[in-house]
């Protein structure tokens, strides 16, 4: 048996890592026309001078120290569940608080990691419960008055809440009409459009530069057991592409409307829920959410399609994930926190925590708060990353579900659509896994963020082939049972996304972890070609899924595999030197 030592080839967050692996050798009604889209279609919240994000209004996020949290129960024991509204002026027991709150006209306050029914003790051992949302007098400033509450014995932390909004598509018209691929699998008809999975050059590009998807396919097409949280806007969950891929609540389907019929403190949540507001979910209403439909949307409908969208079905295009036409790939658990047409405040921390409690293992996330961390949605992060396919146990421990294919969660980020090193957060985090994008030469899309935050790269198109009449865009599922071509990290960053489904559908189980997988990940890349200073910071190279479903051993794996005796960890490895 041979093993093969990789050189590392990227740069990590803070330091240079030597990353390695052992590889074992081993010889709907279809659309007329595909529309372009031609400008970034990275959904963000939007930036002020690089600076401080946008915020909403009015609207203050803060955090409890434990013991004043307690304190103020005893006041408000609603207040663990619910919402609280003041007939004037916000009153919570808490002698600095509440002159704060008077200060700046508070009125009522909310969770926001809304009580979770059968959940909830899990939210409550990670301290979720001790995060609310204070409403204010719209006047002040929201990031000086965080200082302030910060400034209080009784709050550990506070910071605003940050805006979400899209950028507008600009939609052209295509040059020409698209070819059906003519290999016997997949057999929807736009997969040869697909260049990004198989590119032999049919868009003008260079040939080898996509994810190696045939090959991969070889070994697995994915498998139902494996749930993607996309966070993101409304995916259209009547999508003929799209439908028997969604993650099914069963006991929501098959139960009683308007009823919570899982405990798990949303109504109806049968593939999901939308967040956003103005859906008819409402925060001061705890734990009576929903039911709030979700509204097909175009940005997430075309990052859940490179997902797993359904493969081999004769039907419009091909998901990475997305089985193989008889058997059902991955999960697509609606986490709806944006729409099309409205700017709105995300509930972007409710949206991850209900992932995490739910199944998923995996959380897609193509948006940005810009240039600035935000600590609670690092909590929300850390919350995925630690308790994604597990439950509590009866001694307060987490214990792995019975048919989890991971212990714990991967939370992939794409990096940012403004052409920058600059970090972007939250994809910057060390703690995420940060999507660059290339086009189908294989290069740095032009727009693509890069640096040595980045961590991985995956194709996004590039929309100034795109205006010459080439098809380098990325070509997906659209509403309507429609199909177009965007750009952006947003599109890159659900390749990853599928890779790593496909990962857990060949090696998951209750004992693989997140740091296993994305050793995986970032262990067997293509690498990248060109000079450019921007390719150091493009992190490892483009996500190839083949050489990540080879019987490879990774650092972590190997730990993991590895016997002890006497002490002593012992594992005995051949391999050969890349110098």
């Amino acid at each position: 048996m041979n093993f093969i030592y990789l050189c590392p080839n990227y740069k990590a967050k803070k330091s240079m890592k030597s990353y390695f692996h052992c590889r074992f050798v081993i010889s709907a009604t279809y659309l007329r026309k595909i529309i372009f889209v031609s400008m970034a279609t990275f959904w963000g919240i939007v930036c002020v001078a690089q600076t401080q994000a946008a915020v909403v209004p009015g609207r203050l996020i803060v955090k409890f120290k434990p013991a004043a949290y307690e304190q103020v129960v005893q006041i408000t024991p609603t207040i663990r569940t619910q919402g609280v509204t003041a007939a004037k002026t916000l009153s919570v027991g808490l002698v600095g608080v509440d002159k704060l709150n008077v200060q700046h006209k508070a009125a009522s306050m909310y969770r926001v990691f809304p009580y979770a029914g059968k959940h909830e003790a899990m939210q409550q051992k990670f301290g979720l419960h001790l995060w609310y949302a204070i409403i204010l007098d719209e006047g002040f400033d929201p990031y000086d008055v965080a200082k302030k509450y910060i400034a209080d014995n009784d709050i550990e932390w506070a910071e605003p809440m940050p805006v979400v909004q899209h950028v507008h598509n600009t939609v052209v018209s295509p040059s020409a009409n698209p070819v059906a691929p003519t290999a016997a699998f997949p057999n929807d008809p736009y997969y040869s459009l697909q260049w990004h999975y198989n590119n032999t050059g049919q868009t003008g590009g260079t040939s080898g530069m996509d994810i190696r998807l045939p090959q991969a396919w070889e070994i697995t097409k994915g498998n139902p057991r494996v749930i993607v949280g996309v966070v993101d806007s409304g995916v259209d969950i009547g999508h003929d592409d799209l439908k028997d891929n969604l993650w099914v609540n069963e006991a929501e389907r098959d139960g009683t409307p308007d009823v919570d019929d899982d405990n798990n403190g949303y109504i109806d949540d049968i593939h999901g829920f939308n967040f956003t507001s103005g859906s008819g979910y409402d925060p001061n209403q705890q734990p009576l959410y929903g039911p709030a439909p979700i509204v097909a949307s175009k940005h997430g409908t075309h990052v859940a399609g490179t997902i797993a969208a359904a493969t081999n079905n004769a039907t419009g295009v091909s998901g990475i994930a997305g089985g193989d036409g008889v058997n059902q790939g991955a999960r697509l658990m609606v986490c709806q926190i944006m729409t099309d047409d409205a700017t709105v405040a995300g509930y972007i921390l409710a949206a991850i925590a209900y992932a995490a409690n739910n199944g998923a293992v995996i959380l897609q996330n193509s948006w940005t708060i810009g240039a600035q961390p935000d600590e609670a949605i690092l909590t929300a992060i850390k919350y995925f990353i630690t308790v994604s396919g597990n439950a509590i146990d009866e001694n307060n421990k987490l214990t792995p579900l019975p048919d989890t294919p991971m212990n714990g969660g991967i939370v992939i980020f794409g990096a940012g659509n403004d052409n920058t090193s600059s970090k972007s957060y939250p994809a910057s985090h060390d703690e995420v896994l940060a999507v660059a994008a290339t086009n189908h030469y294989g290069r740095r899309s032009w727009y693509s963020n890069y640096g040595d935050w980045v961590d991985i790269s995956a194709p996004g198109g590039d929309t100034q082939e795109m205006l010459i009449g080439g098809i380098g865009g990325i070509a997906s599922t659209y509403p309507n049972n429609t199909y177009v071509y965007e750009q952006g990290t947003s599109m890159a960053c659900p390749h990853v996304s599928g890779v790593a489904a496909l990962v857990l559908s060949r090696y998951g189980s209750g004992t693989y972890t997140p740091a296993m997988l994305r050793e995986r990940l970032l262990a067997t890349t293509t690498p990248l070609p060109g000079t450019e200073p921007e390719i150091g910071g493009m992190g490892a190279g483009l996500v190839n899924a083949y050489k990540a479903l080879m019987p490879v051993i990774t650092v972590g794996e190997l730990k993991a595999q590895s016997k002890t005796y006497d002490g002593t960890t012992a594992a005995t490895l051949t391999f050969d030197l890349c110098i």
